[in-house]
This record gives structure tokens, C-alpha cells and sequence, in this order.
């Protein structure tokens, strides 16, 4: 296929890039796959496993498409098929990116507070690739270091088939990738370990072949921050990996599933699992509504966006170090990111705090995550910044990471009083009061809220909360209604 054609539906393809831990490669062997496989001509979809914003905008570059996550704890395992059949829809493959190693999960129960007996959870993996493997049957490739071992490289990935069978009684893995290999004399070893197992390896990466992705905290560097460098390096892999890998086996191995229709997405996504009690069909013309974008503001769960839009808005991205607010704007989302390291260029000009604290008083709905937050803060280490919260945000050296299940004590934009809330948390910094809006564990997370706002450290996944879309877009009617803006 040398231009994007359409395959027939019951040759639609999908797989996983599964690590045996992480730092192994996935992240550059997933975008590379992909890439190699947009190149011969396929419609190219992504999706990432676990709560990462910073991997999908790599796949985004990688698919001309956007990359859904796919998450058991938030959005439980009806979300978990959902959000899987978005990342399906009119394409021809999906390729499927895991988190850490394969079995690697979380002690906390998600949304499915029930595990079925001979689940992966039953060994300690909660929410890991593993798992997410089997609610969707996917097949796994599995990438390995090459590093520091030959034959006993047959035995590492032996002992992830059985582990695999022991947790579920069989095993999804179809096959091995080797990095960072070191010579065909090295490569002749492991294929041989392999052979004598029954394992296939679809290849072998030299070591120091592919360029190297800059990491930063606890990921690598969002993909806005340097478009034009990370599509170069995205190029470069996929023209290593198609001189390295046996991409067609891969293709062949899969499994094949019926492509998902548009019908069968709608009934996913509104289902009675997930159906909110207004209607999510857009009932007149759509609502602008204003979402930061650029360096500063990443994180945004596509299904979020997509939500919102099918609820009555139409998402109007902004990015506030260049651009004026949209002045028709009715409502504005303000994603996560790292406002920290622009705080002077997101707030280019008093007008814009002005304005913003104006509508937002006028009634204009305000939905803030994390970074978002502390835009809205007085200011960012005593840099002012738009002063629409009676606080100031300060980075400390101190990590908050986790999946949260929380408790919404106060009605407010996005959720009733008493809702419970599943969302994950991932900050450097604090803010210098304490709010009692949205309580885990007997202790707060920072959160203001009330009938026009939402603005918490929580992330959330609306996947399993399509009625908080809902109540952004009534309200930000009811400001449309009222307003002259």
C-alpha cells in the first residue's frame, strides 16, 4: 500500500507493544510501528494504556490522529472498550502502547470494585497492560533489553508467557522485540534461545540505532514543545524499524476484529453504563468553547474533548502566550501542562485577566486541571498570573503521584455533592490554602468549585462521566443565554 487506502473491514488489525519494563523502548518502537505503518498506506490509530498525557501527543504526530487513553481505574472496563472503539473508528490498524512493564499496575481498586476470579489482578496487577490486554483480546509483542545477556533472554520471555498463563490460563503474547542489540552474533544467540522455546522474534534493534527521546520528571518532553525535532526523530525510527522488524508478520499475528461501526460507537459511548440523564446530541448550533493549547497546556484526555463536543460544544483551542481569548467563546477548559516553566508568556497582558475574571463572574463555566489550575492562581512562584482564585501556586521538590478516588462534597459545574470521583494526580507544586470541595481518603485534594467552576489537581476521564460534559455545556448555555459577552 503505498497511499491510505481503506481495507476491508475483516482485515482491520489491532495490537499491543507491551515492556518488560520501563526504559526498554516501547515508546519509540510504538510511534515508530505506527509511522512505518501510515507510511505503506494505512489509516492509523493509537491509543495509550494508564493515565499518560505525554505519549499520546508522540502518537498524535506519528497517526495524524488523535490517541485515546485507555484507563480501568478511571473509567472501568465498559470505559476501557469505549474509549478503545474511538481509537477504532475509521481506521485500519490500532496500535496499542502499554505502561511500564507489562504486569506492572496499581494496589487500587478502580471503578470495577470486583474482580473476576482468574483476572490478572489476583497477582498484583491492577490497571496494568496486562490487563487491559485481556478486557480487549489483544495480542502482545513484547519488547526486551538486549543488553547484557544472549541466551538468557529465552528465558525472561518464557517466563512472561507463563506468568501470563498462570494469570489468566493463556497467554496473549505472539512475540518478542529485542533492543539494543549489539551485534548479528549477539542477534544469532538470542533468535536461537527463542527458536528452541517456540517464541518468535519479529526482530532485532542495534543498539544506539534509534535517537534518543529527552525525558523530563517522569516522562519525556511533551511533543508540542519541539514539533518540528520530534517528527525528524519519529521518521529516522520508523525508517530504522523497517530495516529491523518483520512488520507484516506482526500484521499477519494479529488478531483480526470486525471494525467497530459508527452505530455500534454511539451505542458504546451512550450506553446505559455510561448514559447521562440529559441528552449528549447537540440540540442547536454548537457552543464555542475555549481550551488552552500550546508549550504550556498539553494535557487533555482526547475522549474529553470529544465529549464535550458531542454534548453541544465545539472545542476552540487557544493558546494564551499568542492569542487574544476567543471573544465568543461561552466556556473555557483549561488543560494541565507546565504553566511553571512559561508563566510570563501565558499571561501576556492584564487585559486577559481582566477578561477572564469578568465573564467568569458574568457566569462563564471554568473547568481547570492541575496546570490549569495554577494559571488561575494569583500567582505561579510570585510571578502574577490571572488572579481569577484567591490563592498563589508555588513548585515545591515534593512529587504527588497517584491514582485518587474522591469524594465531591459541594455541587459543582462538572459533578453533584456526594459524586464520587475516580481521577490521578501529578504535580510538583501546592497552592497556599486548603479546600474541602473534593475530599480522598479523609484528606483534601486542592479544589475549587462551585456551579460555573471546577478547578482541582485531579485529572479526570470523562469516559465514565459523560453527564459532567453535559453540565459544562448547560451551562455555559445558560451564560450564552444571558450574556452579551
Amino acid at each position: 500500500m503505498t497511499q491510505e487506502t481503506k481495507i476491508p473491514d475483516n482485515d482491520f488489525r489491532s495490537f499491543l507493544i507491551a515492556g518488560s519494563a520501563s526504559g526498554v523502548g516501547k515508546t519509540s518502537i510504538s510511534i515508530g510501528i505506527m509511522a512505518l505503518l501510515k507510511k505503506a498506506g494505512y489509516r492509523v490509530g493509537a491509543a495509550k494504556v494508564g493515565p499518560d498525557f505525554i505519549d499520546p501527543s508522540y502518537h498524535q504526530i506519528a497517526t495524524g490522529r488523535p490517541s485515546y487513553n485507555l484507563d480501568s481505574f478511571m473509567t472501568g472496563r465498559d470505559g476501557v472498550s469505549t474509549s478503545f472503539y474511538r481509537a477504532c473508528e475509521d481506521n485500519d490498524v490500532v496500535v496499542v502502547e502499554g505502561v511500564m512493564g507489562l504486569f506492572d499496575g496499581s494496589d487500587k481498586l478502580g471503578i470495577d470494585e470486583k474482580t473476576i476470579k482468574g483476572d490478572p489482578p489476583r497477582l498484583g496487577s491492577h490497571h496494568s497492560t496486562y490487563e487491559i490486554s485481556k478486557i480487549l483480546n489483544l495480542p502482545i509483542v513484547l519488547v526486551l533489553d538486549g543488553r547484557g545477556q544472549s541466551q538468557s533472554i529465552g528465558a525472561q520471555a518464557s517466563g512472561f508467557i507463563e506468568h501470563a498463563r498462570k494469570a489468566s490460563g493463556d497467554s496473549n503474547i505472539i512475540g518478542v522485540i529485542v533492543n539494543k542489540t549489539k551485534s548479528s552474533r549477539h542477534q544469532q544467540l538470542m533468535d536461537g534461545a527463542f527458536s528452541n522455546l517456540g517464541i518468535r522474534c519479529f526482530g532485532h534493534i542495534p543498539y544506539g540505532s534509534l535517537p534518543n527521546l529527552e525525558s523530563r520528571h517522569l516522562g519525556l518532553i511533551p511533543a508540542l514543545e519541539r514539533l518540528e525535532m520530534v517528527a525528524t526523530q519519529i521518521d529516522q525510527i520508523a525508517d530504522r524499524l523497517s530495516q529491523s522488524i518483520d512488520i507484516e508478520e506482526i500484521l499477519e499475528k494479529s488478531t483480526s476484529v470486525a471494525r467497530p461501526s459508527q452505530l455500534r460507537l454511539k451505542e458504546k459511548a451512550l450506553g446505559a453504563h455510561l448514559a447521562a440523564p440529559r441528552s449528549l446530541a447537540p440540540r442547536s448550533k454548537p457552543l464555542p468553547i475555549a481550551m488552552t493549547i500550546g508549550a504550556a497546556f498539553s494535557f487533555m484526555y482526547q475522549e474529553n474533548i470529544d465529549l464535550i463536543n458531542e454534548a453541544g460544544g465545539q472545542i476552540v483551542p487557544f493558546d494564551p502566550s499568542r492569542e487574544a481569548f476567543p471573544k465568543d467563546a461561552v466556556g473555557l477548559i483549561a488543560s494541565g501542562g507546565f504553566p511553571q516553566l512559561y508563566p510570563r508568556e501565558i499571561t501576556n497582558s492584564a487585559g486577559l485577566s481582566l477578561e477572564l475574571q469578568r465573564r467568569h463572574l458574568d457566569g462563564m463555566p471554568i473547568w481547570a486541571e492541575c496546570g490549569g489550575l495554577m494559571w488561575l492562581t494569583q500567582a505561579i512562584d510570585e510571578i502574577p498570573s490571572i488572579g481569577l482564585l484567591d490563592c498563589k501556586c508555588a513548585m515545591t521538590k515534593k512529587l504527588t503521584l497517584g491514582y485518587k478516588k474522591a469524594t465531591a462534597t459541594v455541587e459543582n459545574l462538572l459533578f453533584e455533592a456526594g459524586s464520587t470521583i475516580y481521577g490521578h494526580e501529578f504535580h510538583y507544586s501546592r497552592i497556599d490554602v486548603e479546600t474541602q470541595s473534593l475530599i480522598s481518603d479523609d484528606s483534601p485534594i486542592s479544589c475549587f468549585a462551585s456551579p460555573t467552576l471546577y478547578a482541582s489537581y485531579l485529572h479526570l476521564h470523562l469516559g465514565r462521566y459523560p453527564v459532567a460534559a453535559s453540565r459544562f455545556i448547560e451551562a455555559a448555555r445558560s451564560f450564552q443565554n444571558k450574556s452579551t459577552i
